[in-house]
């Protein structure tokens, strides 16, 4: 049986020693093996935009942000255990951070059909969880392989509503455009595939472009692809990569996400007119 301790200079010390073995013990057991569960919630759809869609995360060690998407449209916000909330993350700057949080906040700016932003809660040792690559979108992207961009404009029956029958040498200001999918900025172009019928029997420019801008020297740094000119009514024409002088591929940065505006000069005015421009390529962020 143990006596009281009384004298208050070893109570005193008795006290330091349990306070120091209660952080021995803490730090000790930074490398003792725990359980190791990851729960995915249910993927929140990227069909629509939102704004502050909330995530419970109570408990968590880790919580990671994910989408196979565009992550640059993907932001949050973290509700911390005291009440207070963070002010706006970018996903794409920050796709991890710690717990304990108590939930965090999702926001997703651009629609993004048939994608999906997934939010991990992770719990683990300290040494588990810094398998976890840090502060990398790659890490986090879900992915399976290259995403492919396609944007169409089509028309095969002259008439209404006349997408090819504006003419517009250059130096005009494009007002035409059409949008591929994903709606994203940054991609790389393989293809172009076009065939465009007026009624009449003239020949035509066309050109593909980044952005609709004014100025002649800012378009001519936004062009994607420029025809030769005097293409003929009716004739398919298919651009692939290699030629002299190569067009194909292009990295292009879409001023409007997945937007494409194009301009066609023709000879004379081409009356009805049928056809469509298509374009295939490649995501790049």
């Amino acid at each position: 049986m143990s006596e009281e301790m009384k004298d208050p200079r070893y109570k005193m010390l008795q006290a330091e020693l349990r306070g120091l073995n209660t952080r021995l013990d803490a730090l000790l057991n930074i490398n003792t093996p725990k359980p190791f569960v990851m729960d995915i919630m249910n993927p929140i759809s990227k069909a629509t935009a939102f704004t502050d869609t909330r995530v419970e995360c109570g408990g968590a060690d880790l919580i990671s942000i994910s989408t196979d998407g565009d992550l640059t449209d993907v932001s949050y916000k973290i509700l911390h255990v005291d009440g207070s909330t963070s002010r706006e993350v970018e996903a794409s700057e920050t796709p991890q951070f710690p717990g304990p949080v108590t939930a965090v906040f999702i926001t997703n700016d651009e629609a993004e059909a048939g994608k999906y932003v997934r939010v991990a809660r992770i719990n683990g040792s300290q040494l588990s969880l810094a398998a976890f690559q840090h502060g990398t979108p790659m890490a986090v992207n879900v992915t399976a392989g290259k995403r492919l961009f396609y944007a169409e404009i089509e028309e095969y029956t002259s008439g209404a509503p006349g997408y090819f029958e504006t003419d517009q040498a250059w130096g005009t200001t494009p007002t035409l455009s059409f949008v591929g999918n994903p709606a994203v900025q940054h991609v790389m172009i393989h293809t172009i595939k076009y065939q465009i019928t007026p009624t009449n029997a003239v020949t035509y420019q066309l050109w593909l472009l980044e952005a609709a801008s004014a100025v002649d020297e800012q378009a001519e740094a936004e062009i994607i692809f420029a025809s030769d000119a005097g293409q003929v009514g009716g004739t398919i024409y298919h651009w692939v990569a290699g030629g002299s002088p190569a067009k194909l591929p292009i990295i292009a940065r879409l001023t409007t996400a997945g937007t494409i505006y194009y301009m066609i000069d023709w000879s004379a005015a081409p009356g009805n007119s049928s056809g469509y421009i298509r374009v295939y390529g490649e995501v790049l962020g």
